[in-house]
């Protein structure tokens, strides 16, 4: 009986982020993704300038495959920086530490190594970023994993 009144009183005392702190973490760790991203792609120059896009281009296909390799290795950049963190950096990003948050599990413990994999995942999705709109307060990457973000 006592593990549950501790474990009640324990949840009490998260306090969930709001909207516009999850607002300012998603445009953080979005401008932080975007330069790693841009980064990389010059490096191994994969970069796409929109002058070089000829007619020629476009039939040969290579346009094409430099656009599937853009969005792999975007892809690889979003997973990898949020599993990384939020799993090695105890539910920490770049925009969680700016706003002094966290993401943990609705236990308010800290995530386990699938549930901040699959929570990585799910960003994916399309559309994701909208599912805060309406009445809910936290998006996909939240629900359908369990977890929340919380002040610290």
């Amino acid at each position: 009986m006592n593990n549950i009144l501790d474990f009640q009183e324990e949840q009490s005392k998260l306090k969930e982020a709001s909207r516009g702190t999850r607002l300012t973490n998603y445009l953080v760790d979005s401008i932080f993704l975007w330069l790693v991203n841009e980064s990389l792609l010059t490096a191994i120059g994969l970069e796409i300038v929109v002058e070089h896009i000829t007619p020629e281009v476009l039939e040969s296909g290579e346009f094409l495959k430099a656009f599937l390799a853009q969005q792999l290795i975007q892809f690889v950049v979003i997973i990898s920086y949020y599993l990384l963190s939020e799993y090695f950096l105890e539910g920490k990003t770049a925009g969680k530490y700016l706003t002094k948050t966290r993401a943990v599990d609705i236990d308010g413990q800290a995530m386990n190594f699938t549930s901040t994999l699959l929570r990585s995942l799910v960003r994916l999705v399309p559309f994701e970023a909208f599912s805060f709109l309406g009445s809910r307060e936290n998006g996909w990457h939240d629900r359908w994993t369990k977890t929340m973000v919380v002040q610290e």
